[in-house]
This record gives structure tokens, sequence and C-alpha cells, in this order.
């Protein structure tokens, strides 16, 4: 499996990469940056050694993630 765009939440891309040789995903945020405007990709670290078991808590924790950078006007929405 390659890199899946699982959705866009507030502005931003979440992206799921599957870990080589291991089970889980890794997690990264894509978006334009309201200042410089290119795109920007910030990974997300996971709660099991940096991924994450299912897309489900990679979508939470991906949420969250994208808040944050909302509220420091990273992200415009």
């Amino acid at each position: 499996m390659k890199k899946r765009i699982l959705e866009t939440y507030r502005g931003a891309q979440i992206e799921a990469w599957p870990i080589h040789r291991g089970v889980g995903y890794e997690a990264w945020v894509r978006f334009r940056h309201p200042k410089l405007g290119h795109l920007v990709h910030k990974r997300v670290v996971g709660p099991t050694a940096g991924a994450f078991d299912s897309l489900e808590s990679l979508t939470s924790h991906c949420r969250a993630r994208i808040g944050e950078l909302v509220s420091w006007g990273e992200i415009l929405e």
C-alpha cells in the first residue's frame, strides 16, 4: 500500500504512510503555509514507537494536531 490521503480537515490534508516491515502507519499533515505560500509537511508522532496501530487513532491524533496548528496561526481555515 502506498500513501493514502485520508481526509481534508480544517484546511489541511491528513496522510497515512504504511511502515515498511512493520505493522502500523506514520502520519503526516500537509497544508499551505499562510505567509510563505508553499506546501508544508509535518509529521505527527504516534503513541507506539512513533507510529499508529490503526487509521482511526491516526485520524483522531491528526485532527487534534491540526487544531493546535490552527490556533497558532500556522493553518488558515
